[in-house]
């Protein structure tokens, strides 16, 4: 039977974060065995975030037209083509073209899921913050174990990881048709699209009307923070398996450790943060936290030390996010909204992933400083913004 639960909600969201993470882990063996360039893992993650910032206006709208389980179903199974694609790609061209096509779909499960969730969350208002962080709990421990069960399953093949997560996508697609209801969008049934809607430039242009100075540096901050964690993500996948030989299962395993911590910072402290702190002021510390890490990381030659500490970047790296996406979920917020939001950080992973291949190509260490400054930037633009918020009353 259909329901409109956020139990239902999250545990098919938490098949899906599986899912969209099982190749994650032997990417970076796939490469090396095809024998691609070091810049390679940055520009393939850049074209799928470069397909999805474009896509993303478009999502929000067929969310508000169609409703959100429609586009939460269409969207993975779309993703599921997109890997099909990418599982027979032997090419440079034909990887980038596969990563795009994945890409053009994969905005449409984030914004139709947390969407979802938002409007769940609008009878009681007071449960928004909370709804948010059991949303982004579910998504790291999903991930956690996408990455486990990916690096374990490609450990002899990195297209075993491919064949599994193939079967999932279409899988999970039809359960979400079968067993989640759909409910009622902000805005509903209109008439056909238009060219004008679907332009990720001028939904930029149309969100004006929600625009203020104060919105706009959160979103700068928000494509920053993006930035940063797949600029660091991507270089740390490549890094363990590049320079210090690691097999995908280890990749595996230090992302599940993350994932079970993740999910205790977010029962515990986010928790407090979001029925009790001011998340504005919140983040700043967490993203200091990252920032300082990170500056860290480039001269530790310990490997077991170089380990911990990248996974205590991981853990402040969950504690932020979920802050984040409560503070977008705030008052009546449309799917146009939350693919601004979107598309905002996705142009943060075109950016920071292309940075991260063509910087680790220039020296395995940059990527690891050029995180760790934006980090720290994004810091100094949320306390900008806490000022502002405070002087129009929030």
């Amino acid at each position: 039977m259909k329901k409109a639960t956020l139990p239902r909600l999250l545990t098919l969201y938490f098949f899906l974060c599986i899912t969209t993470n099982l190749v994650h882990p032997v990417t970076p063996s796939l490469f090396k065995a095809l024998h691609y360039p070091d810049y390679m893992f940055g520009a393939a993650f850049a074209a799928m975030a470069l397909l999805n910032f474009a896509f993303c206006p478009l999502w929000g709208v067929l969310c508000e037209r169609i409703g959100y389980v429609k586009c939460f179903a269409i969207s993975i199974a779309g993703y599921g083509l997109g890997q099909i694609i990418f599982f027979y790609a032997t090419t440079v061209p034909m990887t980038l073209f596969a990563r795009a096509v994945t890409g053009s779909f994969s905005g449409g499960f984030a914004i139709a899921s947390m969407s979802y969730t938002a409007r769940l969350a609008n009878t009681d208002t007071t449960r928004r913050g909370k709804y948010v962080a059991y949303y982004t709990a579910i998504q790291s421990v999903g991930t956690a174990m996408g990455y486990f069960l990916g690096g374990m399953a490609g450990t002899r093949d990195p297209r075993d990881a491919f064949r599994l997560q193939i079967v999932m996508s279409f899988c999970v697609a039809a359960f979400i048709l079968l067993t989640l209801k759909e409910i009622k969008t902000a805005e509903g049934a209109k008439s056909r699209l238009t060219l004008h809607e679907i332009n990720p430039v001028s939904a930029f242009i149309d969100v004006r009307r929600l625009l203020t100075p104060a919105l706009a540096v959160f979103l700068l901050a928000a494509a920053l923070t993006s930035f940063g964690g797949v600029c660091f993500d991507n270089s740390f996948n490549y890094y363990i398996r590049d320079r210090l030989g690691f097999p995908t299962s280890y990749n595996g395993i230090i992302k599940a450790v993350v994932g079970l911590l993740g999910l205790l910072v977010n029962f515990t402290r986010n928790m407090l943060i979001a029925s009790r702190a001011n998340g504005r002021r919140a983040i700043i510390p967490v993203l200091i936290g990252a920032g300082a890490t990170l500056v860290a990381v480039p001269f530790i030659t310990n490997i077991p030390l170089f380990i911990a500490v990248s996974v205590l970047f991981f853990i402040f790296n969950v504690m932020y996010l979920p802050i984040q996406q409560s503070l977008v979920a705030r008052g009546d917020a449309s799917g146009v909204l939350y693919g601004a939001y979107n598309a905002t950080r996705s142009l943060g992973m075109v950016i920071g992933s292309l940075f991260a291949g063509f910087a680790y190509g220039a020296n395995p260490q940059l990527p690891f400083f050029g995180a760790a400054a934006v980090f720290l930037l994004a810091a100094l633009l949320f306390y900008i913004n806490l000022k502002q918020y405070r002087k129009i009353g929030e």
